[in-house]
């Protein structure tokens, strides 16, 4: 189900959830632990959604159980600003559509230059997003494809 960016808040309660797993990867890479709270979070998604947005809910038994926050920018770059799924609903193909509608949005926007900011230590995530093309690291780039 798509929602609006004024529905932003619906999100909350899973960005908290993502936000507390990237808190468990800081930890185990050393790195300083993030400090982000949602007030802060929420203006950054919107700051960035000035031009075009699309955000996501997964609902299952009428709980939000997984969204997904995919911007295009003015110079034409879209980027897939947050993903997450209920630990629940993880390997059941939630996580795969809704990347497929993410990269169905940039298509159909003629957005070619699309990137996903992935923690380091969440190789799972990097293998999962390698299958669709994306590469690199932290910050992950989804190849174009080529044209003969």
């Amino acid at each position: 189900m798509e929602i609006e960016k004024d529905s932003i808040d619906l999100i909350e309660p899973l960005w908290f959830l993502l936000n507390e797993m990237h808190k468990v990867f800081d930890t185990e890479t050393g790195q300083p632990v993030r400090t982000t709270v949602w007030p802060e979070r929420r203006k950054q998604l919107l700051d960035k959604s000035g031009f075009k947005t699309s955000i996501e809910l997964l609902y299952v038994n009428d709980e939000i159980s997984g969204y997904c926050y995919s911007t295009i920018s003015e110079d034409g770059t879209g980027e897939i600003e947050s993903l997450f799924v209920d630990e629940r609903l993880r390997c059941k193909g939630y996580g795969r559509l809704f990347v497929e509608s993410a990269l169905g949005f940039f298509e159909r926007n003629n957005t070619t230059d699309i990137k996903i900011w992935v923690h380091p230590a969440n190789s799972r995530a990097a293998s999962f997003y390698r299958r669709f093309g994306f590469e690199g690291g932290p910050y992950m780039r989804r190849l174009p494809p080529c044209s003969l």
